[in-house]
């Protein structure tokens, strides 16, 4: 019996120069190959010297590159963008998406019209997977584009990270049939429990202070800016107890978080690290007790699945799904995204309490372990294909 045919629409997926970059679409589809006859089409810029498509490699799937020159991410060039992608695809691609079965668009705001649109030219059925900020901050914004409007008639399921994804896109387009919760979850056995030793509290961040002109919260999307703030108010307290900050991530080491460190009075118990690869994430986090995700805005974060599962104690805001992943006070805490106050009350009540830590660490491993297991992931989304292809075809 041959496999289904799908083609996975991506617009973040690892590269040499960021390794990090999208690393969960590329777990997906290494999980999802299994399964299913897969292709995987990336979307880049187009940039002097590189070709429209690139084959990158063709085993254990296809993954192409397809680039379109850049244009400014914001709701008049939207549209515009997506018609470049949509005729390259048609020019170069066009056997692939002519025999594929699935379209899975990774990202509502962009992929999944992409999807939706190649859906409705090649008569096929796009399968949209939500992500985060896609339905937070972008998607309201495009509603009335005429591009969009395929979102909404050819997109035959959806898969969302988290419930609250799951109920703002129902709320935002009225899509009610064939969506579901599928977690992309974590493969806990890849990560070893640790809790390094010794008595004087190491925090971790690593959300960086990205660029992000195209949501509201800007660089501070991920609370890198709340933290700054918090940490300095309370370093005598934290200095005191011998507690230090590792803050990583996009931009991390910039010049404005550079001054900031040099504003501190005790800045060497705080270290910039950067953009780190995965494995470099996977080594802070054994080296840390408690992990901070203070973002403003969120779907399910892989760093938070990641950082249980290796046993983190984690302190985040209370948006998206964390509160699906956090029972407060139990397994971890919530606090109210953006309040530098209640952050620096929660690190220091944490920085005099290393068994505590300890002790929500374990749980949010077995909770981890329990009800966010990847090998949940696979079976979702052919649940969905399934319910999808039983669907007829919309004209």
């Amino acid at each position: 019996m041959s496999k289904i045919k799908v083609v996975l629409i991506v617009t973040g997926f690892p590269t040499d120069d960021n390794p990090s970059h999208g690393v969960f679409n590329k777990r997906a589809a290494d999980l999802l190959s299994e399964y299913v006859d897969l292709s995987v089409i990336q979307l880049r810029v187009l940039r002097p010297g590189k070709r429209i498509l690139t084959l990158v490699e063709e085993f254990p799937y296809r993954h192409y590159t397809l680039s379109a020159p850049f244009l400014p991410h914001k709701p008049f060039f939207i549209c515009k963008h997506l018609s470049l992608y949509k005729k390259f695809g048609n020019n170069r691609l066009n056997s692939l998406l002519l025999h594929t079965n699935i379209f899975h668009s990774v990202g509502a705001s962009f992929a999944g019209i992409l999807g939706s649109l190649w859906a409705e030219n090649y008569r096929k059925r796009n399968i949209v997977q939500l992500i985060g900020t896609d339905v937070n901050s972008e998607l309201k914004e495009l509603l009335n584009l005429k591009c969009v409007k395929a979102l909404k008639e050819f997109t035959y399921g959806v898969g969302a990270n988290t419930n609250d994804l799951k109920e703002k896109f129902e709320e935002l387009l009225g899509v009610k049939e064939n969506i579901k919760v599928v977690y992309r979850g974590i493969d806990v056995s890849n990560y070893k429990y640790s809790f390094p030793d010794g008595s004087k509290v190491r925090f971790l961040f690593l959300g960086g202070i990205p660029d992000y002109k195209h949501v509201e919260s800007g660089r501070n999307l991920k609370g890198g800016l709340t933290l700054m703030e918090s940490w300095k108010s309370i370093e005598k307290e934290l200095s005191v107890k011998g507690c230090e900050l590792t803050f990583a991530g996009p931009d991390s080491d910039s010049q404005d978080v550079i001054q900031w460190k040099e504003t501190l009075k005790h800045p060497a118990n705080v270290h910039l690290k950067g953009i780190l690869t995965p494995q470099e994430v996977l080594q802070e986090l054994n080296n840390s007790h408690v992990l901070l995700i203070p973002s403003l805005e969120e779907g399910m974060p892989n760093v938070a699945l990641e950082g249980g599962a290796t046993g983190k104690c984690i302190i985040a805001s209370r948006v998206g799904g964390l509160p699906e992943l956090i029972d407060n006070n139990e397994n971890g805490v919530l606090i109210n995204p953006g309040s530098a106050e209640e952050l620096g009350n929660c690190l220091v009540s944490f920085a005099g309490n290393i068994e505590l830590i300890k002790e929500m660490g374990i749980k949010i491993r077995e909770k981890i372990k329990k009800d966010f297991n990847v090998s949940n992931f696979v079976p979702g989304y052919l649940n969905i294909y399934e319910n999808a292809m039983k669907m007829p075809i919309r004209s």
